[in-house]
């Protein structure tokens, strides 16, 4: 969204929402630090703040471009999250262990624990987006077979 501001001499606007993005992410962190989220809050607040700013991005676009229709935007947000289910409740799993095999400090067997759930976590991701026809890392297949004469 940025890079679309940038290409329509729209300095201004970008500036706005990157200040819009750092205030909401320092107040609901600092609300989610008073909830006694601790580590959370900072996901929690970077996650929140950045879905404010997109949003108000979108709308900015909508402004410059009114052809874009919102539930085009909408339905492939909603893609994007549905596909992401299946790692979140992967790792909601993982935290209900409560494994910490981390705090033996920095071991090869932690560094191949580590890229072992690296490994799955992107498999997983992979997959799931694949199944969901998220086309971030694949193109499109082209239909040669008719020919255009």
């Amino acid at each position: 969204n940025q890079r679309f501001f940038y290409s329509i001499h729209k300095f201004k606007l970008t500036i706005f929402t990157v200040l819009i993005f750092s205030i909401t992410d320092i107040l609901i962190t600092i609300l989610c630090i008073n909830l006694d989220l601790d580590i959370a809050s900072l996901g929690i607040g970077s996650s929140s703040a950045f879905l404010i700013a997109v949003s108000i991005q979108f709308f900015l676009i909508k402004k410059e471009l009114p052809e874009i229709e919102f539930k085009h935007f909408l339905y492939n947000v909603l893609r994007i999250l549905f596909a992401n289910i299946p790692l979140a409740i992967v790792l909601l799993i993982y935290t209900f262990t409560k494994s910490n095999w981390f705090s033996d400090g920095s071991t090869l067997i932690n560094f191949i624990i580590l890229t072992g759930i690296g490994i799955l976590s992107i498999c997983l991701l992979l997959v799931s987006y694949r199944l969901c026809k998220i086309d971030f890392l694949y193109k499109k297949r082209v239909n040669f077979s008719k020919s255009t004469r």
